[in-house]
């Protein structure tokens, strides 16, 4: 699951990592108490508990600490200021946790560095999913212990070139790269690619 402003994105991969189904469940954020987001976000743990036990599966979420990225706030646009400052993961991770051991659940945290980069570049146009679920369908397999792999061959997307580079710093070179192409052509790159 990868915790989103407003809503938690959920994704259910097979044993082999690939994607079955996904859900986005609505935790309404904006002009809302704490109190209010706090039981938003039980009953949409509460959901993904029982979607976990019907499947017989444990739950896979991304180990965040926002202390740094909280700390430069003003770097940022007021969308991803609210976002953080409306997002406390630290209650967040308590809260999944009280939830996987009232549903006798597995809650294995992950590191989520490049999730979402790599679930856009690698499952997005392939399987159809959301870049929120492609990002959560990362999560997944990082629980499953897959590793990052390396993007599919582009030709409309240039990627940087992976030569004697580690694959963390690849990748964090591809999230930089996406970063500066605004959301609606990046949509369509990672689409233009479905004749090759």
């Amino acid at each position: 699951m990868d915790l989103n402003y407003g809503f938690l994105a959920v994704a259910e991969v097979d044993r082999f990592g690939n994607p079955l189904a996904e859900w986005n469940i609505p935790v309404p954020m904006r002009d809302r108490t704490a109190n209010q987001i706090n039981a938003a976000l039980g009953d949409a743990l509460k959901e993904v508990m029982e979607l976990a036990v019907a499947g017989n599966k444990p739950v896979v979420m991304e180990s965040l600490d926002c202390d740094k990225k909280k700390r430069s706030l003003g770097e940022k646009g007021g969308r991803y200021s609210r976002m953080l400052s409306g997002l406390v993961y630290a209650k967040y991770h308590k809260m999944a946790e009280s939830a996987a051991g009232r549903a006798a659940v597995d809650l294995i945290p992950k590191n989520p560095f490049a999730t979402s980069a790599a679930g856009q570049v690698k499952f997005m146009r392939r399987y159809g999913l959301g870049s929120h679920g492609a990002a959560a369908c990362m999560i997944a397999r990082r629980g499953l212990g897959f590793n990052l792999e390396g993007p599919a061959a582009s030709g409309a997307m240039i990627l940087p070139d992976r030569l004697r580079v580690k694959r963390g710093v690849y990748w964090l070179q591809v999230c930089r790269r996406l970063k500066t192409v605004r959301f609606g052509n990046r949509i369509s790159l990672l689409y233009a690619d479905s004749d090759i």
